[in-house]
């Protein structure tokens, strides 16, 4: 449906032209590009193993291009108003249309427009920046498993938050799990803290994913659901689920998308009592991770307390038994 604008912007794109032009032509080219990917069901992004990276379709590799492009320009143009006005338009529609695709442009999107006293990326992007890339990677690995173990504080939920933001945006219909050590924190993190992001005070969410709709909420059962699959009624397998580990967890939606899991040790101090930590680990094996279901991911966040709490055991035990299958990062506090 789009061959001929598509020719037409490939000879176009051959002549001589300047910088701004050009740019303006190419993400013509991606627009158009992006609806013929979409209309032939085209896949835009897929992880290959053996170089652990990721293969992008031409929109996505023309929309990257352009977003690294468009920075430059606009560094070199800081005092030509009107034209920074229109290239930072470009520039937001390129990130919009690949933080669909790419959580670490998502995670960049997410904070167009908020005064810099408010973002939350901006100030950590040193460290943040891989981990947003690894988690990029590991969204479209086939039943991985990741683990992030940085210093209390540093940022680590507000992340795996947002990880979750993008995850339900990219596939709403599939069942995800969110748990902390307390349902407390299930609640004010994870439950409140994803409808905040959808309904971000610049719209940004929304921005990026269009079509998903917030169409039921509980704080009574800390559900959300997100789903566009035109189902009429609300079922069990909610988009969300979120849940403390110090309640029932049993009886409990499934996670067929990913099983999230955040803290689980609420401090030091709990993590010193060894009785405590083996039934943790007990619990964990035994309930939570039987809730998930088919290709289900893990994504295990927090802080490493001792060598028996279940992140530590977890690591060792993937990379024991299945050391192809997680990766793990470890981040350490900076004096």
């Amino acid at each position: 449906m789009y061959e001929e604008e598509i020719k037409t912007l490939r000879e176009q794109l051959k002549l001589n032209m300047d910088d701004i032009m050009r740019i303006e032509k190419l993400n013509l080219l991606r627009y158009y590009l992006s609806k013929d990917e979409d209309e032939n069901k085209i896949t835009k992004v897929e992880y290959v193993e053996e170089k652990d990276n990721l293969k992008y379709s031409e929109s996505i590799e023309i929309a990257i291009i352009l977003s690294e492009r468009l920075n430059q320009i606009i560094m070199l143009n800081k005092e030509d108003y009107k034209l920074i006005e229109k290239l930072y338009k470009i520039l937001q529609e390129n990130y919009y249309y690949l933080g669909k695709y790419l959580f670490n442009y998502f995670a960049v999107a997410m904070e167009f427009g908020i005064e810099k006293a408010k973002q939350f990326l901006a100030p950590r992007t040193c460290v943040l920046n891989y981990v947003n890339w690894e988690l990029t990677k590991f969204y479209y690995k086939d039943r991985a498993v990741m683990t992030i173990s940085m210093p209390q504080g540093t940022g680590k939920t507000e992340t795996g938050k947002r990880f979750m933001a993008f995850a339900i945006g990219n596939n709403p219909n599939l069942p995800n799990m969110m748990v902390s050590y307390s349902a407390s924190i299930a609640k004010d993190k994870f439950y409140n803290g994803i409808i905040s992001l959808y309904y971000d005070e610049m719209g940004n969410f929304q921005k990026i994913f269009p079509e998903v709709k917030l169409i039921y909420k509980s704080a009574e059962t800390l559900s959300l659901d997100f789903r566009n699959d035109d189902k009429k009624n609300t079922h069990s397998e909610y988009t969300l689920y979120c849940a403390g580990f110090d309640g029932s967890i049993t009886g409990r939606t499934r996670a067929h998308n990913i099983l999230y899991i955040d803290d689980l040790v609420k401090d030091i101090e709990e993590a010193s009592n060894k009785d405590i930590m083996d039934k943790k680990w007990t619990e964990f094996t035994g309930t939570l991770k039987k809730r998930m279901q088919g290709h289900c991911k893990l994504l295990l966040v927090g802080t490493i307390f001792s060598i028996n709490d279940p992140l530590s055991r977890l690591i060792d035990y993937y990379k024991t038994k299945d050391s192809n299958r997680i990766k793990i990062i470890k981040i350490p506090r900076i004096k």
